[in-house]
């Protein structure tokens, strides 16, 4: 997975702060299917990068960076190919509250 974990900006007089945020991820899933849909259960690890640029103040720029453990769950409702899909994920980034994802997607199955 790649994870856009968006930008923020911040100023505070002459001095701004611009952070950028985004993540790379794999997971191992394990699916129990069940007459009309599937729930299933993932976890992996995450690698996060945050940039940071501070102006107005002799700082410069300020990068971070780390791997941590990820998990998630989910429900998919099947169709043939066609799936839909709800699913929750979640990984710590040092000094946040973490990141939580939760998404909707549709997928097609070629096989």
């Amino acid at each position: 997975n790649y994870i856009d974990l968006g930008k923020d900006r911040a100023s505070l007089g002459p001095i701004g702060v611009q952070v950028d945020s985004k993540a790379y991820a794999a997971f191992a899933i394990g699916y129990l299917p069940l007459p009309l849909v599937d729930l299933y259960a993932k976890a992996g690890v995450a690698r996060w990068e945050s940039d940071a640029r501070v102006t107005g103040f002799a700082i410069g720029d300020l990068d971070d960076s780390g791997t941590e453990f990820a998990y998630g769950a989910g429900i998919q409702a099947r169709l043939g190919s066609l799936a839909a899909r709800l699913e929750y994920e979640r990984f710590d980034i040092a000094d946040t509250d973490g990141a939580e994802l939760f998404s909707l997607a549709v997928t097609w199955t070629f096989l």
